[in-house]
């Protein structure tokens, strides 16, 4: 069975489990700030983390996570990929359209978080893990915050939707067709055990 190279394997599972945690981090202080600004009580907390310090890790995981589908993306145009010749031709399709959506949600969600930091009147810097500045790269503007921001969250529900029907599908293939698609993906070890009890 041909299997994914080890770097898109580390990089697939390293960026499930931080945009699954994104994901939830990012919608958790939306609301969060959203009652803050309502009840003027800017000392709420989220996981342990202040307000400020939610937004900056947020921002810093986004940096590593863009820079991150840059990597998968050359990795993966130069090494060789599974091919799934059982498939019939309609899931090798919508598996297509789901990864191409995938991968452009994942590249549009960092930008979109730079542009909404960047055109934010406040001017609040972004710290990346506390290391270096990330410069803003457009001028403040509220009604350019606000479409950004509405960009940023429209595409946080695009990818948590995406999300679900890949890990559905990703079950699919293990539970019902019992084909190689999630081994290919998975660690050699794991994979060599599940063939090993096969």
């Amino acid at each position: 069975m041909v299997q994914w190279h080890p770097l898109i394997k580390l990089l697939h599972w390293l960026m499930a489990v931080l945009l699954l945690a994104m994901l939830g981090l990012g919608f958790g202080m939306t609301r969060l700030a959203h009652h803050a600004e309502q009840s003027g009580d800017f000392t709420l907390t989220l996981l342990g983390l202040s307000l400020f310090d939610a937004y900056q890790l947020h921002k810093s995981i986004g940096v590593f996570l863009f820079v991150s589908i840059l990597l998968r993306v050359l990795i993966r145009r130069a090494t060789r990929q599974p091919v799934h010749n059982d498939l019939p031709v309609w899931e090798h399709r919508i598996a297509d359209v789901v990864n191409f959506a995938l991968y452009g949600l994942m590249l549009t969600l960092p930008l979109s978080g730079w542009l909404l930091a960047s055109a934010s009147p406040l001017g609040i810097p972004t710290i990346v893990f506390g290391l270096f500045p990330l410069p803003h790269v457009i001028e403040p503007s509220a009604s350019a915050e606000l479409i950004w921001a509405w960009i940023h969250f429209g595409g946080g529900i695009a990818l948590s939707i995406l999300v679900a029907l890949h890990v559905g599908a990703a079950f699919k293939h293990h539970f019902v067709d019992h084909d190689s698609v999630l081994h290919s993906m998975l660690p050699r070890l794991l994979s060599t055990t599940r063939r090993n009890r096969a």
